[in-house]
């Protein structure tokens, strides 16, 4: 893995500590190794996600690492349709994550422009450890 060359968050809202690393669905990065963080996000990622080995070992890394994950998915299963599949990472979290929680879940629907709508059944999970949650 590598580092991006300025992995902070830059910007007139720059946000101190936010860092951002390369991951490529193998290694995690030298940088990011033994850490844990506040949140971690897949956006965009799971339904890229074509071999079952590499599913799970993204789902155990996603939510190893940190209190919140975030997924922005479908969480429609289905067959390979060219550079896709759908995955129920819902059934992955209650079988090998049960100590996490869903607290919020919202259509993605509510987050982009009218002329998208139709074109995604997208939703955003949040789920949080149980330990945080007491």
């Amino acid at each position: 893995g590598e580092m991006l060359a300025d992995p902070r968050f830059e910007g007139p809202g720059r946000i101190p500590d936010v860092w951002f690393f390369v991951y490529d669905g193998h290694v995690l990065p030298q940088e990011a190794e033994g850490q844990h963080f506040d949140v971690s996000l897949s956006l965009q990622v799971i339904m890229h996600l074509l071999e079952d080995d590499l599913f799970d070992a993204y789902m155990q890394l996603l939510f190893s690492r940190s209190n919140y994950v975030v997924i922005q998915g479908d969480n429609i299963p289905h067959e390979r349709r060219g550079h896709l599949r759908g995955h129920r990472f819902t059934d992955w979290i209650r079988a090998k994550a049960p100590a996490w929680r869903l607290i919020a879940h919202s259509a993605f629907k509510r987050f982009v422009p009218l002329a998208v709508h139709n074109r995604t059944r997208d939703a955003i999970w949040l789920y949080a450890h149980s330990s945080v949650l007491t």
